[in-house]
């Protein structure tokens, strides 16, 4: 299955790639780009909407029969499914199978200049983003319109993206400048979920816990209350400190069939490695303003009053045990940070 018909044509514009992506020659054969749209969208799109979604709109689409609002949907998915496309064709249409082996690819009369390594790795790096970014654009869209896709609501899918107390990029980039949002974003969340239970859940206690991560699954983010919404800002200001303090040692490394190995930067494109003594610095600094950031969460929840289940539980008391067993960082002797959790 595939969102798209065409790679151009004038008379259906909205199913031709090239509506989205100028680039896109409307002398390529379909037949070489249709399996690319397909990986695309089940690796990029599937997974972000869930299979039974993808699944509706893709039997609606092929038969002809969007709503109105599966057919915005559609559009939005679109934008980020040509970039992805674009991005992947950057690799697997340079390079032909043979009965001889590996062949790089040429045009037939020779007019085809290769294109410089540098511009090939910036055009992939650029249509990666823009994939990732108007992905983000769709699923907001989807987010906020969610009472209108019953298969949505309720989904795996769905509840994953409401799982956390940073939900999507947005929410993250208020209290951490992001580069390329959505990618940042999906690298750090594993790390923004460990945090959450090492750090958050012990000082707000369970039952406060539950209460937030119920309403946030339930509603949408305007949709809180005015206390829950002051709340989440104590909480996710500290929690973006632990986020990156659990992520630093792991951001330069993968796991992958070679073991664990460090990821290569390209010069060419202006990345270098970060010194050891900036990630020592920030490492310092984050430790210690996520303690001071816990202790301002507690302080409110003690002062404020506002939530019962904070108040009538004892989390209250065993937040200040937690609380204080996160020790200060000692560089005097050259100790790593400790946090005795």
């Amino acid at each position: 299955m595939a969102f798209f018909k065409y790679i151009s044509d004038e008379a259906f514009p909205d199913d031709s790639l090239k509506r989205y992506v100028s680039t896109f020659h409307g002398g390529m054969q379909w037949a070489s780009v249709l399996p690319i749209i397909e990986n695309v969208e089940l690796t990029f799109i599937e997974k972000a909407i869930g299979t039974d979604l993808y699944e509706e709109l893709s039997t609606a689409y092929t038969g002809n029969t969007l709503t109105a609002d599966q057919a915005i949907l559609v559009k939005k998915l679109q934008r980020s499914i040509a970039y992805f496309t674009a991005f992947q064709a950057g690799y697997d249409l340079l390079i032909l199978l043979a009965d001889s082996g590996q062949k790089e690819a040429a045009s037939a009369d020779g007019t085809a200049v290769p294109v410089r390594q540098w511009v090939h790795k910036k055009t992939l790096q650029t249509n990666f983003r823009e994939g990732h970014k108007f992905l983000e654009m769709a699923l907001t869209w989807l987010e906020a319109n969610s009472t209108k896709f019953p298969t949505w609501e309720g989904s795996k899918a769905y509840l994953k993206s409401k799982e956390l107390f940073f939900n999507n990029s947005e929410e993250l980039g208020a209290f951490l400048p992001l580069w390329n949002g959505r990618l940042v974003y999906l690298q750090l969340r594993p790390f923004i979920s460990e945090a959450e239970k090492r750090y958050i859940k012990p000082v707000i206690g369970i039952a406060l816990w539950d209460e937030l991560k119920t309403s946030i699954r339930d509603n949408l983010p305007d949709d809180l209350t005015d206390d829950q919404k002051e709340l989440l800002d104590y909480i996710r200001r500290a929690l973006t400190k632990w986020a990156l303090l659990c992520a630093i040692p792991f951001l330069r490394l993968v796991i992958n069939e070679n073991g664990l190995v460090e990821i290569p930067f390209d010069s060419d494109l202006g990345n270098r490695t970060t010194s050891e003594e900036v990630v020592r610095s920030m490492w310092v600094n984050l430790q210690e303003a996520g303690q001071l950031f816990l202790l301002e969460l507690k302080t409110y929840l003690d002062t404020s009053g506002k939530f019962t289940t904070y108040n009538d539980s004892s989390s209250k008391d065993d937040a200040a045990v937690h609380v204080g067993m996160i020790l200060p960082y000692e560089d005097g002797e050259g100790n790593n940070p400790v946090i005795a959790f």
